[in-house]
């Protein structure tokens, strides 16, 4: 396929799907061939890829290689490693010993201090129905509500009259 410019109703392939190629986890499609303006986007980042790695090279930087070695030996000392360990019973008694104490602690401590629940109060006395409408309109009946004389005697009585206005 012979690449051609750009075409203004196409999609182009964007940055993830870029870097998907690149790193050739995405399949390679066949507008990156045919599109003169995704080549160019895609060689700029194959070159700043290939100056990355020979920097890093230069300045001593670990590479993709050492990551995998590292790997690998982390890996095979995983696999060299003992898998029947006596580990439960050392977690037993790690964990066995402080659960003792606190149930030795709340065996001491409270039992004798835990008081018996006390009886409920008796009910509270219902007015009769009879006494109920009479009690309502005599509360109804009042000026100021019973609730406001206990805090009445708190402020002082205000005088309206500040005095006269002279001209």
């Amino acid at each position: 396929m012979q690449p051609t410019g750009r075409n203004w109703s196409e999609r182009h392939l964007g940055s993830e799907e870029l870097i998907g190629i690149l790193y050739e986890t995405v399949p390679r499609d066949g507008h990156l061939d045919a599109c003169l303006y995704c080549q160019g986007r895609f060689q700029a980042m194959s070159e700043r890829r290939e100056t990355d790695a020979v920097w890093a090279e230069r300045e001593g930087l670990v590479g993709a290689r050492e990551f995998a070695a590292q790997r690998a030996r982390i890996y095979a000392r995983l696999e060299a490693a003992p898998t029947s360990r006596p580990a439960g019973i050392k977690l037993w008694l790690w964990a066995g010993a402080p659960l003792a104490a606190v149930a030795a602690l709340l065996l001491t401590v409270g039992i004798p201090t835990s008081k018996p629940v006390a009886e409920p109060a008796a009910a509270v006395a219902v007015a009769a129905p009879d006494t109920l409408y009479t009690d309502i309109y005599q509360s109804l009946s009042q000026e100021t509500p019973a609730g406001v004389s206990a805090v009445a005697g708190m402020f002082e009585p205000v005088s309206l009259q500040t005095g006269t206005v002279k001209d």
